[in-house]
């Protein structure tokens, strides 16, 4: 992705080594997990230059796009 100052974060509770091309394609940087990603769709990931969290607990994935939320709209990060 060319673009600076620009990303998007994707939350998932499944993720398959085809979604990350449909990702890279729509410019997304960051994808959040709730299941145990294969070593294939991490290597993928890693290739497309995509940051994949993966088996991370519902309660995660809430407060990381809620800091996310705030960081748009000017509100506190110190989550």
């Amino acid at each position: 992705m060319d673009k600076k100052g620009y990303g998007e974060v994707k939350a998932r509770a499944n993720i398959f080594p085809s979604d990350i091309d449909k990702f890279h394609e729509q410019g997304v940087d960051i994808v959040l997990v709730q299941a145990r990603a294969s070593d294939k769709t991490k290597k993928k990931a890693e290739e497309q230059g995509i940051k994949l969290y993966d088996n991370l607990s519902p309660q995660k994935v809430k407060k990381v796009r809620e800091k996310v939320k705030r960081k748009k709209t000017g509100g506190d990060d110190n989550a």
